[in-house]
């Protein structure tokens, strides 16, 4: 199963994650800068977006380049216009999911890492 870096916790979608067999490292803060120092590059990335803080398109932005070629999928509100998915896609996110079921994840996360390059 997949090494996943999840971006801002959210317990019952980490747990969906880990009960599917993945391993997921849970990070609170936007982007530590130690992480790539102490740990291997994940196979994908979980961040969620529109969070009080430094704002998800920044965060992508930083993640895609830091991590290029690791997929990420950016969590997000149901409400999202057509525009503010486009604009999450060019930041850098492989896939923008709006909040669906958290046991929906560890498939949407199967399918990202069946079309990474």
């Amino acid at each position: 199963m997949a090494d996943i870096l999840f971006i801002r916790n959210s317990p019952a979608t980490v747990a969906a994650l880990i009960t599917a067999g993945h391993t997921v490292r849970v990070v609170e803060d936007w982007f530590p800068t130690d992480e790539r120092a102490s740990n291997p590059a994940p196979d994908a990335i979980v961040v969620r977006v529109f969070l009080p803080g430094e704002t998800g398109l920044a965060v992508l932005r930083r993640l895609s380049a830091f991590y290029a070629g690791v997929p990420i999928v950016a969590l997000a509100e149901q409400h999202l216009a057509a525009e503010a998915v486009q604009l999450l896609e060019r930041s850098g996110a492989t896939r923008v999911v709006q909040y669906q079921p958290h046991s929906m994840l560890p498939s949407l996360i199967a399918s990202v890492l069946r079309t990474a390059p």
